[in-house]
């Protein structure tokens, strides 16, 4: 069984009457058990809370501990759940996400290309074009990284 967190609910957002009536009220606490809105607090901490609430319950409902996070770089989950510690003394470790790698120097190195247009380097020529950083050679890179991190993570 997965685990979503929302924070809104449709049933909530569409009560057609007024939400300061005992109506509303009354309305409310029957729908509770059934409302979709299960998270409190800001959007970038939902993945955080629902990755600890995973942990803190694999005991009990799965009989086992997960001891690596695999995530992406940018994200602060693998932070939050070691001061969460969900099983004292054990200590997680962190796999990255060898797609979300790939994706962020796909993204900097074309960031680079665009920031360089125009201007030259020390030889007079530029960042890109012939024998220089094309697309076919960030794919290249991108594929050089993907085969040294499978190397290293096996």
């Amino acid at each position: 069984m997965f685990l979503f967190l929302f924070q809104a609910c449709i049933a909530c957002a569409q009560y057609p009457g007024d939400r300061e009536s005992e109506e509303f009220e009354q309305w409310y606490l029957d729908h509770v058990p059934e409302c979709q809105a299960n998270h409190l607090g800001s959007p970038s901490k939902m993945e955080s809370d629902g990755m600890i609430a995973m942990f803190e319950r694999s005991e009990e409902k799965r009989g086992l501990r997960y001891v690596t996070y695999v995530g992406d770089g940018d994200s602060s989950t693998f932070t939050n759940l070691k001061a969460a510690d969900p099983y004292p003394g054990v200590v997680l470790q962190k796999k990255e996400d060898i797609g979300h790698i790939e994706k962020r120097v796909k993204y900097h190195l074309t960031a680079l290309k665009t920031k360089m247009k125009g201007q030259k380097l020390s030889d007079g020529k530029g960042l890109d074009g012939r024998g220089r950083l094309t697309k076919d050679v960030i794919l290249k890179i991108q594929v050089c990284i993907y085969i040294l991190i499978s190397v290293i993570y096996l």
